[in-house]
């Protein structure tokens, strides 16, 4: 399950990589995203808007119910999911995630992130918005799939969507065959992934500070020198280029 992730990376950042212009004010990094947190999303109802939803998916017949993943093998049969997939899709933005094995969990934290400095990108998600006390909340999960290698290698038999960005545009497109969407989730680009362990303080959402994503043991696919760089927790990731170097 993909119950927490970082998303960093400054408004502006996200615009152009996206194309979207946001409708809220200020941002701050947040380190540490989980249940009911507010995080950056781009729906199909409005694809040139970046807006902020609550993660946590609610549905109508269960307001007090709040499901963080949703299956793809189940999008088009569960009752949860077979409206949404069809008609409300959305991009989840992030800079990279945490995971667990399925016996530890969080406990055993590890960052998992896209090589070649792939951030922001978008996780596949789903959306709902409930009325509450007259106004609109909006509120999303993310898709899972099969195991990536990396996830594997963690101990996790599922692993989050994370769309090819081709596919951005496809999979924010209204009245299409379905089949349209699930080829979208199947070209996904997890088998860029890497991880490397990180601290359980994470495990708590009140902990949210740069210190998260400071790695605390190797890499579990290893990788040159040359591509030390690109790992989240340098300077893409909030550190200035003297930390780097440190």
């Amino acid at each position: 399950m993909c119950g927490r992730y970082v998303i960093v990376q400054k408004i502006e950042k996200i615009e152009r990589r996206f194309n979207v212009q946001a409708d809220f004010g200020a941002w701050l990094p947040n380190f540490n995203v989980g249940p009911t947190t507010l995080a950056p999303i781009i729906s199909s109802d409005s694809p040139n808007k970046l807006q902020l939803g609550s993660f946590g998916f609610s549905p109508n017949w269960d307001t007090k119910k709040l499901i963080l993943n949703a299956r793809e093998d189940k999008l088009l049969t569960s009752k949860e999911w077979k409206s949404a997939s069809a008609h409300r899709r959305c991009l989840v933005i992030a800079d990279c995630f945490y995971e667990g094995p399925e016996k530890e969990k969080l406990s055993k934290t590890f960052l998992v992130y896209l090589e070649d400095q792939q951030r922001p990108f978008a996780f596949a998600g789903i959306y709902n918005d409930l009325e509450k006390n007259g106004e609109t909340m909006r509120s999303f999960a993310i898709i899972t799939t099969t195991p990536s290698k990396v996830m594997g290698l963690i101990g996790h038999h599922r692993s989050p969507v994370v769309l090819n960005p081709s596919d951005y545009n496809d999979w924010l497109t209204p009245n299409q065959d379905l089949f349209k969407y699930t080829d979208c989730l199947k070209n996904n680009i997890n088998e860029l992934q890497n991880a490397y362990p990180v601290s359980k303080d994470v495990k708590s959402v009140q902990n949210n500070n740069r210190k998260l994503i400071d790695p605390i043991g190797e890499r579990l696919i290893p990788a040159y020198n040359y591509s030390v760089i690109n790992t989240p927790h340098l300077t893409g990731m909030g550190s200035s280029k003297r930390n780097a170097r440190e």
